[in-house]
């Protein structure tokens, strides 16, 4: 935060779910890459998004390895 009280900087992270369900899976693959042709929708569940969100804010390497990109986020067992 900036002496103004303003933040100096915004960092994001775009997360990209497929076909998003509710659910329990939380078991996730995230890629730059569509995994998939535009007619082959792959699962998300709602809980492999939030696991995917929660892991990329606790997790300073993966933060570092996502910020400012825009990851498809499926189920691992549709990678």
């Amino acid at each position: 935060v900036a002496a103004s009280g303003r933040c100096s900087a915004t960092e994001r992270l775009i997360v990209r779910p497929d076909d998003l369900l509710e659910g329990n899976s939380s078991d996730y693959v995230a890629s730059e890459l569509l995994l998939n042709g535009i007619f082959d929708a792959k699962e998300t569940h709602i809980a492999a998004v939030g696991a995917f969100i929660g892991d990329a804010l606790t997790d300073e390497k993966m933060w570092e390895a996502w910020r400012g990109k825009a990851p498809m986020v499926v189920d691992a067992r549709f990678a």
